[in-house]
């Protein structure tokens, strides 16, 4: 039963009782005295009111005493569940914290293992194809007529440089990653520098690619270095005839912007998944879609590296089996 519903039973009893009891006896004492019994009665109801303020003025008291009790429990017990909320979220937070680490330590594990992969490809192919031509020149020089012989060696000196040029990319991305010791900016001009680079490159590419360039500028008076700038537009090309279908054109153009120049290339290709858009730029990543094309996850990373030196960034547009637009953007406002 309730406690209020029960004091109330209480009191409506006491008030019977009361009234009875004193109706009976004054009644019994006063049978002869209407007057004394009308005073006595008026008495014993007053006396009633009187007893009944007292012990509900004693109710009241348990009760504000019950009730400031229970709101120091309360709010005893909301500091505790406080406490016990924030060293949750502090558990959580650590697990959470956990959970991060042991996923990038497993991405970091996979990554390895997929480098490690892709590097002993990429190692084997050309030592196999020096190996075959030196076999070839050790067994039937004689034989060979001095086209072939240069044919040969021309294999070797190609897959050498190739072997250098992939060894100079891990260098790069592990020294972080280069340093600016290793940064040495000079003035030079990125038309110029931009058709030297392609015209070294055309030559390995034709009959089955053509690079077409294009600049909105004459000449483009830069400060920046040099051979770090030839290197990020060559692994920008080769990632571009890479993933291009034989017969596809690579575009490449230099655009003057406010304070700012770009240099765009642009492909017909494969094209970068949207969920890989974000990590393509890490060293040893590659897109989930090249499939057993070759390459080792090196070249995006050095174009980064070499836009942030520069004070610059690299933006990637996408579409898959369409296409990828690579622009790297450099600020050129103190050069000028």
């Amino acid at each position: 039963m309730l406690p209020y519903v029960r004091i109330s039973l209480f009191y409506t009893l006491f008030g019977v009782v009361w009234v009875f009891l004193s109706h009976s006896l004054l009644h019994m004492l006063l049978i002869d005295q209407p007057a004394l019994l009308d005073s006595a009665q008026i008495a014993s109801g007053w006396l009633l009111v009187g007893c009944t303020a007292l012990l509900l003025f004693h109710q009241l008291r348990r009760s504000f005493t019950a009730s400031h009790q229970t709101s120091q429990d309360v709010s005893k017990g909301a500091a505790e569940l406080q406490q016990a909320r924030e060293t949750l979220q502090h558990y959580q937070a650590d697990y959470e914290r956990l959970q991060m680490e042991v996923a990038k330590e497993l991405e970091h594990r996979d990554t390895r293992k997929r480098f490690l992969a892709m590097l002993a490809h990429d190692f084997r192919t050309p030592l196999a194809s020096i190996f075959a031509a030196a076999e070839l020149l050790d067994h039937y020089d004689s034989r060979l007529t001095p086209a072939d012989r240069l044919r040969h060696y021309n294999i070797i000196r190609d897959q050498v440089r190739h072997e250098i040029e992939l060894l100079d990319d891990m260098l790069t991305v592990m020294r972080n990653e280069r340093t600016s010791q290793d940064f040495k900016p000079q003035g030079l001009d990125l038309v110029a520098l931009c058709l030297t680079r392609i015209s070294e490159m055309q030559p390995q590419l034709r009959p089955l690619h053509e690079i077409q360039f294009k600049s909105t500028m004459n000449t483009c008076l830069f400060n920046g270095d040099e051979r770090l700038l030839r290197h990020m537009l060559g692994h920008l090309i080769t990632n571009a005839v890479r993933y291009s279908p034989i017969g596809g054109t690579i575009y490449v153009n230099l655009i003057d912007g406010t304070g700012v120049v770009c240099i765009q290339v642009k492909d017909s290709g494969i094209g970068v998944p949207e969920e890989d858009r974000e990590r393509i730029f890490l060293a040893f990543t590659r897109g989930s879609n090249v499939g057993t094309i070759p390459g080792a996850g090196l070249g995006l990373a050095i174009v980064r590296q070499t836009a942030e030196l520069h004070k610059g960034s690299v933006h990637l547009e996408s579409t898959i089996n369409q296409g990828s637009i690579f622009t790297v953007t450099l600020p050129i406002t103190q050069n000028r």
